[in-house]
């Protein structure tokens, strides 16, 4: 397999994705399926090339049954496609950690990034951006800013895997939290826009406070206070002072993506798995109004179809199947957005989308 040390993080977050949204096939790539990913179409198709030489994707013919008009089975068909070899998959992630160095979990998750690529694109000039980057570059690496194959994101995600400052040589690059700090070192701020600085700072903040754990955002704040001044505040004040009332934010629901879209942020569904089915049925109501629990389980089994039209029984699981979607999309929600509000509750065998 073709790797290098920025190459290797995108593959392994592509195939950490692969098993964790329990993908089978892999459909057509578009633009709508390389957004899941925060990578464009390019990107997915090179890795898919790499994926299918190495036999991690491998094109099979696919079984599909057709159904007639009352939901029995009319005939069977197959057609091409490309397969996840799991077993594969899983010793490619195990491959890339040992060889690498890295941690078993990133920093922060790639989408987490981006966000903060995007803010500092928006607040730096990009010769500020380059005199940034080659100052954390250690120097048995060159890091291809300029580069097409490689953009900013690939570049400080490989970061967020790197476990110590220690090793940076054998590591082959330094921690997030170290080069994240870097971004806010005075040096590259005149009198005149010393404020950027602060201000990028309350950005990556609030992102690594929502999304690293307790020890990774204890690093961050220790590097971050090398340059800017911290008020000394306990973890758990400062996650209380961010946590995100869904009830001030903007909610919508993107199907083809698929994600629940709250304010700015994105809460990722694995596609056409019982998360996605649940907010396809549940977003067809206005909030408030309640949905009977039948019609969502129909969404996620398909339960009329094959049983001829007719309504599903009501016992405890069916109707608990519904029950644990909406707890796990709580649960997602209230980590991804750090909130302590449900956006879905569950009032005698009825959802409610709450805003």
């Amino acid at each position: 397999m073709k790797i290098d040390c920025f190459s290797c993080t995108k593959m392994l977050y592509f195939a950490e994705k692969l098993l964790r949204d329990d993908y089978y096939t892999l459909p057509d790539i578009n633009a709508d399926f390389a957004k899941q990913f925060d990578m464009t179409v390019r990107e997915i198709q090179d890795i898919q090339k790499q994926f299918e030489h190495d036999k991690l994707l491998v094109w099979e013919d696919v079984p599909t049954e057709i159904e007639g008009e009352y939901g029995d089975i009319k005939s069977e068909i197959s057609y091409d496609a490309l397969t996840v070899d799991r077993k594969k998959t899983e010793e490619l992630i195990k491959y890339l950690k040992e060889r690498y160095f890295l941690r078993k979990n990133p920093f922060i998750s790639r989408e987490a990034v981006a966000s903060i690529v995007k803010q500092i694109k928006k607040l730096l000039d990009k010769d500020v951006l380059i005199k940034v980057v080659d100052a954390f570059s250690p120097g048995t690496v060159t890091w291809p800013v300029t580069s097409e194959k490689y953009t900013l994101i690939d570049l400080l995600f490989r970061c967020a895997y790197i476990k110590t400052r220690d090793k940076p040589i054998i590591a082959e690059g330094q921690p997030l939290s170290f080069v994240l700090a870097e971004f806010l070192s005075p040096i590259y701020y005149n009198i005149q826009n010393k404020k950027i600085a602060y201000q990028l700072f309350k950005y990556i903040d609030e992102i690594i406070l929502t999304y690293a754990n307790k020890k990774d955002y204890s690093d961050w704040i220790k590097e971050a206070k090398r340059y800017v001044i911290i008020k000394e505040q306990t973890l758990k004040e400062k996650q209380s002072l961010h946590k995100i009332s869904l009830k001030s934010m903007q909610i919508d629901y993107d199907d083809e993506r698929p994600v629940i879209k709250v304010g700015e942020r994105n809460v990722a569904l694995p596609p056409y798995k019982n998360e996605h089915y649940f907010c396809q049925a549940v977003f067809e109501y206005k909030s408030k109004e309640p949905i009977s629990w039948d019609r969502i389980f129909d969404r996620m089994t398909g339960y009329s179809t094959v049983s001829g039209g007719k309504e599903p029984e009501p016992i405890r699981g069916n109707w608990q199947k519904v029950y644990d979607t909406m707890k796990r999309l709580n649960n997602r929600i209230k980590e991804v957005i750090n909130t302590d509000d449900n956006l879905f509750s569950w009032r005698e065998k009825m959802v409610i989308r709450n805003y």
